[in-house]
């Protein structure tokens, strides 16, 4: 009988059900926890010893690396198909970790992939995956020789005999010390560097609650959506579908609101119909403009000669160093830029080359003035 109050526990790695034979109404609450020294102490000391004796519990308390240790983990890795179910590596993917000053990320070419906290000098958690999975590095001199993705199970008498055929273990290969194949030092633009102090450039591990006094930083991951106030929502709605060709993620009628989505996410673009009175003018604080990006410069091109057919104005037609752009307005005179990228890396280009604002023959595609 359990009775109210009362603590009841069990393995439920192994099948179970669970019968109410009384009149009363019980709710049966499963709670999926990391197994750690906190919860252990919720049980009685005898069945907490012998389970903390056999191995149930993986956690354990991250350690502290300095950023010349960090480096020494630097290198270049190749995950095999499969090994991991996250998107972009359903197929053998080249993978680079690097020390970024207090922090170790694995990333891809186009995205940081996870965060590396280190339990051990050779040994790292993988942020934000439960404690059975860690990374740990071999080392041949300067140079790592092997890095592997280890997943620890429970021991098999928590898991039953099935478990017995349980991957332990999954290899990675490392390639080279240097993040480059020409040995150059690899240092990419796109890593998140973790949360900061602000004033300072002093960095806490990623995860970590705030020291006593630090004032933790928000890191945001993108622009997710703009939302502007319209005069007329449905005429604007009709202009940001058909200029842009954006869809209708939801039209909510009886606020005046409109929701729209390049196609990906829930809406890119809010548009609520509050505004009243003249567009503010230039030098009024507010949105200066927003920008949509394309695909290329031909359907840059093709843009233009649309907007023109659709009796759009187009006010400038902007050569900058890492784009090619063009500005127009919508119905509330809130500007609009379509552009095209013209680099590969752009966050590198724009702090190595800055920003330009030359005219561009949008036809023939030449820079006519700077």
């Amino acid at each position: 009988m359990w009775r109210a109050g009362e603590l009841w526990w069990g393995n439920f790695a192994r099948p179970h059900s669970v019968y109410n034979g009384s009149p009363i109404e019980r709710v049966h609450m499963v709670l999926d926890v990391e197994i750690t020294d906190f919860v252990l102490d919720l049980f009685p000391e005898a069945f907490r010893r012998t389970q903390s004796d056999g191995g149930i519990s993986m956690h354990r308390e991250p350690i502290t690396l300095s950023s010349a240790e960090l480096a020494a983990f630097s290198c270049e890795v190749q995950i095999p198909a499969g090994t991991l179910p996250l998107r972009g590596l359903e197929r053998s993917t080249l993978a680079r970790i690097h020390a970024d000053g207090h922090d170790l990320v694995m990333f891809l070419p186009d995205r940081p992939l996870f965060h590396l906290q280190p339990m051990a000098p050779a040994e790292f958690r993988v942020v934000g995956w439960r404690s059975g999975v860690t990374i740990p590095f071999a080392l041949s001199g300067e140079r790592v020789s092997a890095v592997e993705l280890e997943i620890r199970v429970l021991p098999r008498r928590f898991l039953g005999e099935e478990s017995a055929d349980l991957p332990a273990c999954l290899c990675v290969r490392s390639r080279s010390r240097s993040g480059r194949r020409d040995g150059r030092p690899f240092h990419p633009s796109s890593v998140y560097t973790g949360v900061r102090r602000r004033g300072s450039g002093i960095s806490r591990k990623v995860g970590a609650p705030p020291r006593r006094g630090e004032a933790g930083m928000i890191q945001a991951r993108k622009l997710g959506h703009v939302v502007l106030k319209v005069r007329d929502v449905q005429k604007s709605k009709e202009f940001y579908t058909r200029v842009l060709g954006l869809k209708v993620a939801y039209d909510q009628k009886d606020w005046g609101a409109v929701f729209l989505s390049v196609g990906e996410q829930h809406h890119d673009l809010a548009l609520f119909q509050l505004a009243t009175g003249e567009t503010p003018a230039e030098s009024q604080p507010g949105l200066h403009h927003m920008a949509w990006q394309l695909g290329s410069f031909a359907e840059l091109q093709a843009a233009y000669r649309e907007l023109r057919e659709l009796g759009i104005p187009v006010d400038a037609t902007i050569a900058h160093n890492v784009t090619r752009s063009i500005y127009f307005p919508d119905p509330d005179g809130n500007r609009v830029e379509l552009y095209c990228d013209m680099v590969e890396h752009g966050f590198e280009a724009m702090q190595t080359m800055g920003p330009r604002r030359d005219h561009l023959d949008i036809e023939t595609g030449e820079v006519v003035s700077r």
